[in-house]
């Protein structure tokens, strides 16, 4: 099991620091391969990492920079995903500024 996979299962225990640890690996370790989808997929889970904290500024950067990287390597059912939780910050915004 990767170091990605072990971020989003320790996000889905609720660990969310150890998530943290995981997901930061393996977006440095993509990086340093040059590991496209790999590092769009470690921008995304890290911004629903940081949805998830409902730190949404955090969340909203790196859901976009997942976003652009699928994008230019042609991964449009991942741009579709991503965007799909970028409309989630926005609603969670837009609902707390109505409350």
């Amino acid at each position: 099991m990767g170091y990605g996979n072990l971020g989003v299962l320790y996000r889905e225990l609720g660990d969310v620091e150890q998530a943290q640890s995981y997901l930061t690996q393996a977006k440095r370790i993509d990086d340093e391969i040059g590991n496209l989808p790999g590092l769009a997929t470690d921008f995304g889970n890290i911004g629903l990492l940081e949805l998830k904290r409902g730190r949404l500024d955090l969340a909203e950067e790196a859901l976009q920079k997942a976003v652009e990287i699928d994008r230019r390597i042609g991964r449009h059912e991942a741009v579709v995903q991503w965007t799909e939780n970028l409309a989630q910050i926005r609603r969670q915004r837009s609902s707390a500024t109505r409350n």
